[in-house]
């Protein structure tokens, strides 16, 4: 166990080993199963609870992994930023950051990989002001994200609630590489 906010190199020798660790603690290959914190909160608004990342959502394809969740739980709904990490070696490392064009507040982020044209997709339910949609952000290598497609929109008022995305991917299917969201 090394969780202790300070950059630590790990070695777990002979045997079966779990090791606990920070964000960016250095593992050796000798640790068998790693439990590794992903990301954390960065924001410190009036607006949101500080060291929120609630609701998360994941998804694997290969040695890639991808994460969405909210960053900075604001007391009456939403966050204040739909967060991401990426891991590309099944887990034992991550980057992370933000989805964009997902203001003013965002909610109940899910995430999916069309396999037929190799693109991660995230969706999140984003309101304030006048209305909310439905906004899909997509990314190549789940890493760099293009900004968001509104998929739905309805005003005035929360219109959406709870969306799932999911792609088949299954080549031998008549619908290989159509996603849905619901």
């Amino acid at each position: 166990q090394s969780v202790n906010g300070v950059r630590d190199v790990v070695a777990c020798g002979a045997g079966y080993d779990l090791a606990t660790v920070d964000e960016r603690d250095r593992v050796g290959r000798d640790c068998e199963v790693v439990t590794r914190r992903a990301s954390s909160d960065p924001f410190r608004t009036g607006e949101s609870q500080h060291a929120t990342e609630v609701e998360p959502d994941s998804f694997a394809f290969g040695k890639t992994v991808v994460a969405v969740f909210q960053v900075g739980r604001v007391r009456d709904g939403g966050a204040h930023a739909v967060g991401f990490a990426v891991s590309r070696d099944a887990g034992r490392t991550w980057k992370r950051g933000f989805l964009r064009g997902l203001g003013p507040r965002a909610s109940d982020p899910s995430v999916a990989y069309d396999r037929r044209h190799g693109v991660w997709l995230a969706v999140s339910l984003v309101f304030g002001g006048s209305g909310s949609s439905l906004r899909v952000n997509r990314s190549r290598d789940g890493l760099h994200w293009g900004a968001p497609v509104t998929a739905v929109q309805t005003s005035p008022g929360l219109g959406q609630d709870k969306e799932w995305i999911a792609c088949d991917n299954w080549p031998q299917s008549p619908f290989y590489g159509h996603c849905y969201l619901s």
